[in-house]
């Protein structure tokens, strides 16, 4: 009587300790009896790897927000993923915190350039120690990096002086200005505001309200005057903007001629006192008011 044939020549031991040396011998079985064992053939089971870090050990971070840097590590092993990333050590490490499963590295509170709270003394390097685990149970993996933050500083210098803007008639009480954004070396611009005032004759600048579009109309349609309007729009830097202004009359109802003129800043709200130069209106709120000196004098 003959057996079953076996086809199948491979095989694969299993629970054997990792990187380490076997000896494996081989026989065969028939109908008849049981042959000899082969001779020896040697193999090694493979290391369990630890993660290892792909990301920078070095971070630039600009003061006044939070994040830090993007800490991210990778294992080798089929199967054996990266579980989590904690904070365990550094001689700052109390100023920041990690992802648990993102690697995102924050500043607990946003660092200030001008007054460093790192333990280094050179001021602004915030040194960290960031731990990676992988793999499960008996596979479980660590593997740490230090991390090295450092803290640039933000120019908070305020927008520069917008060029003047194109106007063009809208209708017999209104004008089309549009203008592009002034040169901006500081934090974004994030809002603008307008004044116009009367050119014959020259009267006190009004207005100064703040507004978040592109589009406002004028409320003086006074017959007789002209208005001059000081306004930027807000949004992208580069882009182009719009805005409609109230434009008086002449005595015989016909729509007469303005001159515009475009300014920018980075405050909040109007000038309570209609627009007029107080002594110390220079200098409130870091306010860039280059080229309107001359214009205000008159009010």
């Amino acid at each position: 009587m003959t057996g079953t044939t076996i086809t199948t020549l491979s095989a694969t031991i299993g629970s054997l300790a990792e990187n380490t040396s076997y000896d494996v011998q081989v026989r065969a079985t028939n109908d008849e009896g049981t042959g000899s064992w082969s001779d020896s053939g040697s193999g090694r089971t493979d290391a369990n790897a630890a993660p290892t870090f792909s990301s920078d050990a070095t971070f630039d971070a600009a003061e006044n927000q939070t994040v830090a840097g993007a800490v991210l590590a990778t294992d080798s092993d089929a199967g054996d993923d990266v579980t989590g990333y904690e904070i365990t050590g550094g001689a700052d490490d109390a100023f920041f915190s990690i992802g648990a499963t993102d690697g995102a590295l924050t500043f607990d509170a946003a660092p200030n350039y001008e007054d460093a709270k790192d333990q280094d003394t050179a001021g602004n390097t915030y040194v960290v120690v960031v731990t990676a685990t992988s793999g499960a149970g008996e596979r479980e993996k660590t593997a740490t990096q230090t991390i090295t933050v450092t803290v640039t500083d933000v120019d908070t210098e305020a927008p520069g002086k917008p060029d003047a803007p194109a106007v063009s008639a809208a209708s017999v009480t209104s004008l089309t200005v549009t203008w592009t954004a002034p040169a901006n070396a500081g934090p974004a611009i994030t809002d603008y505001d307008y004044r116009h005032r009367t050119t014959s004759p020259e009267g006190a600048w009004t207005g100064g309200d703040r507004h978040d579009d592109h589009d406002a109309v004028g409320d003086d349609r006074e017959p007789g005057r002209e208005h001059v309007l000081r306004r930027a729009g807000a949004g992208d830097q580069r882009r182009g903007h719009g805005l409609v202004v109230g434009l008086g009359l002449g005595p015989d109802g016909r729509e007469r001629g303005a001159d515009v003129q475009l300014g920018c800043d980075v405050r909040r709200g109007g000038e309570p006192d209609g627009g007029r130069r107080g002594a110390g209106d220079g200098q409130r709120r870091g306010r860039r008011r280059d080229g309107l000196r001359d214009h205000r004098r008159g009010g």
